[in-house]
């Protein structure tokens, strides 16, 4: 799945498109894939506003999706543009829904304000992680779990907690991935650098990195990260 910029022929503005680049009947040939539009920042959810720009795209286990949305618009409390979309579909979109309890605005640990990238982790249908690319200080690595008897999306970590995930200020995360042990790689567009954290929220450091340049164990303006 992939997440492009393109100009809207009818409204002549740029709004993102969420592709899925059909692989398996071409056996893996990226050139000779089907590239299949599924969905564009201004699907209505119930509204429509072509301000909106997607920033990440994970898959759960059942092979619906997440999308973190952005926007410039959160006043309307009914289809704000900063949300989470939880899709299903194939070839086609079939549902899309905003998920509930997360707060459009501010910095606190249920904020999805500038979030700028998502991840879900192997075998789970519910549970995703988050990066939040704000200038202030603030939480920008945020875990969140399903409480099937509530039916609410909640933190992993409380400030109380006092975790390295939530106390250390990166600068502006544009990516994220997990590994098989829900080890967790996040990159700093800002810092230059890629920062490991244990699924306790305790910040590896020795095998953190980075700093600008070209270097060995040097980034810059890195964008993405992904465990293989």
């Amino acid at each position: 799945m992939v997440i492009a910029d393109t100009i809207s022929p009818l409204f002549l503005d740029t709004i993102s498109v969420l592709y899925r680049i059909n692989l398996v009947p071409v056996g893996g040939l990226l050139s000779n894939a089907t590239k299949i539009p599924l969905m564009t920042s201004d699907y209505p959810t119930p509204l429509s506003s072509r301000s909106r720009r997607f920033t990440g795209v994970a898959v759960f286990a059942d092979n619906s999706y997440i999308v973190s949305r952005v926007g410039p618009d959160n006043t309307n409390t009914l289809d704000p543009d900063n949300a989470l979309l939880k899709v299903y579909g194939i070839d086609s979109v079939t549902s899309v829904t905003a998920l509930s309890g997360f707060q459009a605005t501010g910095n606190g640990v249920y904020s999805i304000d500038m979030n700028s990238a998502v991840t879900t982790f192997n075998g789970n249908l519910t549970d995703f992680i988050i990066t939040r690319n704000s200038p202030d200080f603030g939480f920008k690595v945020l875990w969140f779990v399903y409480d099937n008897v509530k039916g609410t999306y909640d933190p992993k970590f409380l400030p109380e907690d006092n975790v390295d995930i939530l106390n250390v200020q990166i600068g502006t995360p544009q990516g994220i991935t997990v590994d098989n042990s829900s080890n967790i790689f996040v990159v700093d567009n800002l810092k230059d650098s890629l920062y490991k954290y244990t699924s306790a929220g305790k910040l590896k450091g020795s095998e953190s990195f980075g700093g600008a340049g070209s270097n060995v164990n040097q980034l810059n303006g890195p964008m993405g990260s992904f465990i293989f």
